[in-house]
């Protein structure tokens, strides 16, 4: 049996995630909209729904809906959510092709990159290069000048 796929659109692009990750993010997603379509029901007497024009009902619940400024004038203390998951999943993209894009490095340069990125000195970085402090400093530029034209989609 195949397992099910599940995908997100983060900034225009169809990502594949996690079972978690995408419960995560529809979850309140899909909360919000039905929090918002029940505030703005017209409810009759006994609860029921009328069927004619809600903003004549009598019932109809008006008012705009419920914000971030009314519940914390109200005292009401709402908690930051964390990170979200389009940020997760934008980081994670990004973290991708940073890595694909290092590993189409030449093998000197990928090594110094890697080094660098293990907080190894310049000086540390040369000398496993065999090169001078100033030679892998203008390697490393090379490098970053390289990483920065591959990533420049992600900014």
């Amino acid at each position: 049996m195949e397992q099910k796929k599940y995908y997100l659109t983060i900034a225009g692009t169809k990502v594949e995630v996690s079972e978690d990750i995408y419960r995560a993010y529809v979850r309140p997603v899909r909360n919000a909209q039905r929090s918002e379509e029940r505030r703005s029901r017209c409810i009759g007497a006994g609860g029921n729904r009328c069927n004619g024009n809600c903003s004549a009902c009598r019932y109809f619940r008006s008012g705009k809906p419920y914000s971030l400024e009314q519940t914390l004038e109200e005292g009401i203390d709402v908690k930051d959510p964390g990170p979200l998951v389009e940020d997760i999943v934008e980081q994670k993209i990004l973290y991708e092709a940073l890595h694909s894009a290092i590993d189409e490095l030449p093998p000197k340069e990928k090594k110094a990159a890697l080094m660098y990125a293990d907080d190894e000195t310049v000086t540390a970085i040369g000398a496993a290069l065999g090169m001078t402090q100033q030679g892998a400093s203008k390697l490393l530029q090379r490098v970053w000048k390289k990483l920065a034209e591959k990533l420049k989609d992600y900014r």
